[in-house]
Parts: structure tokens; C-alpha cells; sequence
């Protein structure tokens, strides 16, 4: 059932044209362990913003079947404000099926450049009002992988990515992993 909900989000977001991959644990999850981490509390993608209506269109469709949050930038000036929204919280509506509880993030990454000079594009992102980045390297092109009988895309050269995200023994389960202490894409 959880992996459906993945599914079908996904399918409206590739519907859209919209550039997508499976972010964070959920990704982590489909490389090292092949399945879902069993301690983790939720899905994660991540989308690359191409322009505001195309993400308005996915939020008006994404409310045709599921309670949708929307999370803004927050107006602080030590953290990056680069659209309308940061963050899209996905929950299957209540019914026998799904269990409420259930939530799919799905991040907002913007193509920009890292510092003044036009030639370190990156992904930026912000999470828990901190900004983060992943190089381009990771996301310009994508690959796919088979999770659960399904294929979805995920960043290339991922181990790489991988590392960079959950540090060099990313390939070890950690229960106390947390974002803002643990996550290498986020600045300090």
C-alpha cells in the first residue's frame, strides 16, 4: 500500500512533465537495503522547479486525491528564499486503505547558481529553515532503479551522492540519523 502511494504520486508528477527523483531515506532505502527503512517516518522525493504553474498545476492534481501542506520559505534572511513554495506534504485521505499517519515530502530543489558566479550551478533547498544544495552533477541526468517491481528515478552516480548525503559509511543503518546534525548537503 505505501509503495502504491509512492506510485501513483509519482505517476502524477511524471504525467506533468515534471523532473523527479526519489529523495533521502526513501532513496537510500531502494539502493543499500532494497526495501523501505523500517524506522523511517516518511517518503521522500525530490522535484526540480521548471516554473511556478507547472507546480501549481501538480498541487491542484495531487488535491483531486490526497490532503496536501504546502510549506513556504520562511522569511528569515539567513535562509535562501528561492520560490513560492519549499516543501509538499502528501497524505492519503482517510479511508480504509491508508493509514493517516502516512506522508510523502515531496521537495522542492531550484537550478541556481551556488555563489555569484554563473558556473557552479547546483540543487538548492531548504529543509527545517536550513539551505542545502546538491551539485549538479547528481541530478542534471538521472537514472532509474527497480524498487518493489516498480521503476523510479533516482540521482546519478548515487553512491557518490549517497555518500555525500549520509556520509562515508552511508552503506551502514543508523537509527539516529538526523538531518540537521547528519546531512552533508545541508550548510553550516
Amino acid at each position: 500500500k505505501i509503495i502504491n502511494f509512492l506510485s501513483n504520486v509519482v505517476s502524477i508528477i511524471k504525467d506533468l512533465n515534471i523532473k523527479y527523483w526519489l529523495e533521502g531515506g526513501t532513496c537510500l532505502g531502494a539502493v543499500r537495503d532494497g526495501k523501505l527503512i523500517p524506522w523511517d517516518h516518511d517518503l521522500d522525493l525530490g522535484i526540480e522547479f521548471a516554473n511556478q504553474e507547472s507546480i501549481d498545476k501538480l498541487i491542484k492534481t495531487l488535491k483531486k486525491r490526497y490532503h496536501i501542506k504546502i510549506r513556504e520559505f520562511p522569511n528569515m534572511d539567513e535562509v535562501w528564499n528561492l520560490g513560492k513554495y519549499r516543501l509538499i506534504k502528501v497524505y492519503p485521505k482517510k479511508n480504509i486503505i491508508f493509514n493517516e499517519k502516512l506522508c510523502l515530502d515531496i521537495f522542492l530543489f531550484y537550478r541556481q547558481p551556488l555563489s555569484d558566479k554563473k558556473s557552479d550551478i547546483v540543487f538548492k533547498y531548504v529543509v527545517f529553515n536550513k539551505n542545502g544544495y546538491h551539485p549538479s552533477k547528481y541530478l542534471e541526468t538521472l537514472k532509474t532503479i527497480n524498487f518493489y517491481e516498480k521503476e523510479f528515478n533516482i540521482p546519478n552516480k548515487t553512491e557518490q551522492w549517497l555518500e555525500s548525503k549520509y556520509g562515508k559509511d552511508w552503506e551502514i543503518p543508523k537509527r539516529s540519523w538526523h538531518v540537521l546534525i547528519d546531512d552533508g548537503t545541508i550548510i553550516r
